[in-house]
């Protein structure tokens, strides 16, 4: 049973992340906060680049862009838990 537990949490988390690069990307409620994370992240550690990447897709960028997906992913992965546990405890 419990491998049926982690089944069902991998497969909730994985739409959570599917959905959390969804709310990221442009146009979307979360592409301004995600820019934000990735302009700074790009001007606290972008000094420290070596070579020359185009435009918005060098490594700092990218690794914050993740990393903000998976901080949504796991917030609504949190919340998706709580909900489906309050509609368990009701039934």
């Amino acid at each position: 049973m419990r491998s049926a537990g982690f089944v069902k949490n991998a497969a909730i988390y994985s739409i959570c992340i599917v959905f959390a690069w969804w709310l990221s990307s442009f146009g979307k409620p979360l592409n301004g906060l995600t820019q934000w994370v990735m302009d700074t992240a790009y001007s606290t550690f972008g000094s420290g680049l070596s070579g020359s990447y185009e435009a918005d897709a060098d490594p700092i960028r990218f690794v914050a862009l993740i990393l903000m997906v998976l901080i949504y992913a796991t917030i609504l992965f949190l919340l998706t838990r709580l909900v489906l546990r309050k509609f368990q405890a009701n039934r």
